[in-house]
């Protein structure tokens, strides 16, 4: 555990529960599994919170037409930012 308001993550596969994925999968990856694990590889290999966002943004949230209004779309981004603080 920390004491900060905001936990550091350094693997977002394992800072992920069960239901977060599922969630995650169903929702913002149209149900695919290998989709979502192909972009937790990436996403945990990129080196800033930029990149991440980038990719984030122009790759993930154009294929899947994602709303920044979802609420899954800021929970799964808001722990990817966990990855780089």
């Amino acid at each position: 555990t920390c004491a900060l308001p905001i936990c550091p993550i350094t693997d977002l596969k394992s800072a992920m529960a069960i239901n977060q994925k599922i969630a995650f999968t169903k929702s913002l990856f149209g149900g695919d599994d290998k989709e979502f694990k192909k972009a937790l590889n990436f996403l945990n290999n990129c080196t800033n919170y930029s990149e991440a966002k980038m990719y984030l943004q122009s790759d993930l949230g154009k294929r899947y037409n994602w709303s920044d209004s979802d609420p899954l779309v800021t929970e799964f981004t808001e722990i990817v930012y966990r990855k780089f603080i």
